[in-house]
């Protein structure tokens, strides 16, 4: 899958989630369609721990999970690598993409990342990674500061759990 495709959405809703701890996570290949990383589902298995811990905090899951989202979409389809080989290099690379993210990944309106479909939570074909309702995306002073502190929170979890020795945001 190339960045031009059209990534699907990963995480559901806080609701939606079943409790990573205790149960296997899907595969990100059939999420996303496409070739990914052989490592993707143990990142993804972290990634949904790591959002499931802030379950306390509506604001703040949702904050981490489109976070966290984009970054994955952006490892797996665009870099085409694993968490446990992402470098400070690679964080850069993410913000310049983040800054222009292809014209496949963007929205005009927030629309439901699932919708329940005889029983059964599936992926929303109208959702997009990135939303905005000017001609052109642009990348907020205040988003671009959310990213950098939730990759981070995310790594030190990483670090914390022993699947990474180093921070590559820091």
């Amino acid at each position: 899958m190339s960045r031009n495709k059209i990534p699907r959405a990963l995480f559901d809703t806080l609701e939606a989630m079943p409790n990573p701890f205790k149960a296997t996570v899907s595969d990100p290949a059939d999420l996303l369609g496409g070739s990914v990383p052989d490592e993707s589902r143990e990142d993804f298995q972290l990634a949904c721990e790591f959002l499931y811990s802030y379950r306390g905090s509506p604001d703040t899951f949702s904050t981490y999970r489109r976070e966290i989202e984009h970054f994955l979409q952006w490892l797996w389809l665009v870099a085409k690598k694993p968490l446990k080989q992402v470098i400070r290099e690679d964080i850069e690379s993410y913000v310049e993409f983040s800054r222009q993210p292809p014209r496949t990944w963007i929205g005009s309106k927030n629309v439901a990342r699932y919708l329940d479909r005889a029983g059964l939570r599936e992926p929303n074909p109208d959702w997009r990674p990135y939303v905005t309702s000017a001609p052109e995306y642009v990348l907020s002073q205040g988003a671009l500061q959310s990213l950098f502190s939730v990759l981070s929170s995310f790594f030190n979890f990483l670090i914390q759990e022993n699947d990474l020795a180093a921070n590559p945001v820091a």
